[in-house]
């Protein structure tokens, strides 16, 4: 016996996921739960690890620059000044 998008005797069932077929044991709401968990877990993740490399990217950013102005002023004083100021 067959039912809509599913075939009952395999076990198996349509669904709009990439792979097609999915078993019925896995098309419950605790299954989809335990899938969703999962994602979320790895969005977070995702989120802060990009904070993370922002913020270390930010002060790497900014101690180069604070070397190239300290090398400057070593070198020539005010030259550096007016290099960093905007026309």
């Amino acid at each position: 016996m067959t039912r809509k998008g599913g075939n009952r005797k395999s076990g198996l069932t349509r669904s709009r996921s990439p792979q097609g077929v999915v078993p019925d044991a896995l098309n419950t709401g605790a299954y989809r739960d335990l899938v969703g968990g999962i994602a979320g877990l790895l969005e977070e993740a995702r989120r802060t690890s990009a904070r993370a490399v922002n913020a270390v990217m930010t002060t790497t950013y900014w101690e180069i620059g604070r070397r190239i102005v300290e090398h400057e002023q070593a070198r020539g004083g005010r030259r550096s000044q007016d290099a960093l100021t905007p026309l």
